[in-house]
């Protein structure tokens, strides 16, 4: 069920840092619960820190020997991190990249006058060459034969299989709440398993 949104939602700044907003956020919400068992920690200081450690710079100020020990714990994590964030936007920008040379539909390559014309028997002329075949100037859709599409009817068949298992998981659920309800009338017995 869907419910209405009072105001549309806004969209939120784009992310700067080389690290995800949820390992950010995680970190973070470290250095405050360490900061609730050692009065020593500063987390504004120590988020600091780490903020210039996250961009590949080197905090300046000094930090008391709790800080450093928070820092120094917390640094191998930021680099794991990094590298896994590396990763997901190389990663990203490869898919974007395949994704638009999909889109973007190869022409055929020319056929060659040899294979347009008759042979002498009158017969349309075969190309044994492997670059011509399976293309066709008299339909568009042989042209781009490169790009997957996945036809109407295998959809239509997934989305009835989904379809028939969520039913079955709902017969399912419905005879496991009955069995475990115990509103049993006095004419059927429950079965022994």
């Amino acid at each position: 069920m869907k419910y209405p949104q009072s105001s549309p939602r806004r969209r939120q700044s784009k992310w700067d840092k080389p690290v995800s907003r949820k390992f950010y956020l995680s970190i973070k919400g470290q250095v405050e619960s360490a900061s609730k068992y050692c009065k020593q920690i500063d987390v504004a200081k120590v988020m600091t820190a780490l903020h210039e450690y996250i961009h590949g710079y080197v905090y300046a100020k000094p930090l008391n020997d709790v800080e450093q020990v928070v820092v120094k714990l917390l640094v191998p994590h930021i680099k794991k991190a990094r590298e896994r964030s590396q990763r997901a936007r190389e990663a990203a920008a490869r898919r974007r990249q395949a994704k638009e040379n999909a889109a973007q539909p190869t022409p055929a390559p020319a056929m060659p006058a040899t294979a347009m014309e008759e042979t002498a028997s009158g017969q349309p002329y075969i190309s044994t060459d492997i670059s011509t075949r399976g293309t066709s100037t008299d339909s568009p859709k042989e042209v781009y034969t490169d790009i997957a599409v996945p036809s109407e009817t295998a959809r239509v068949k997934r989305r009835a299989a989904a379809a028939g298992r969520r039913r079955l998981k709902h017969l399912k659920r419905i005879a496991r709440r009955h069995r475990s309800s115990g509103d049993i009338s006095a004419n059927e017995k429950r079965p022994h398993q």
